[in-house]
């Protein structure tokens, strides 16, 4: 439970931090935000993000969203824990 409970709040840091992802000098900005996760019973988790970004008078490519792959182990620096990303789809 533990385990799941980290990785839980490992995807929400990592996910949630695409709202902040918009540059500050720009009028750019996140105008819908939804976050649906579902833990499932092998420990792994299902995470629909959905959002509405306004780039305002510029013209934009789209945000970028970093998801990180891996992340050291606190209690123990010489290990890392590994993030498996899959199924990832854009439209």
């Amino acid at each position: 439970m533990r385990r799941l409970l980290g990785i839980l709040l490992t995807a929400v840091v990592c996910l949630g931090w695409a709202q902040v992802s918009a540059h500050a000098d720009s009028q750019w900005q996140i105008t819908r935000y939804d976050m649906q996760m579902v833990a499932q019973r092998d420990g792994s988790i299902d995470v629909t993000l959905e959002f509405d970004f306004d780039f305002g008078r510029e013209r934009g490519h789209g945000p970028l969203l970093v998801l990180p792959t891996r992340m050291e182990v606190t209690d123990d620096p010489d290990r890392w824990r590994v993030l498996e990303i899959s199924d990832i789809e854009a439209h």
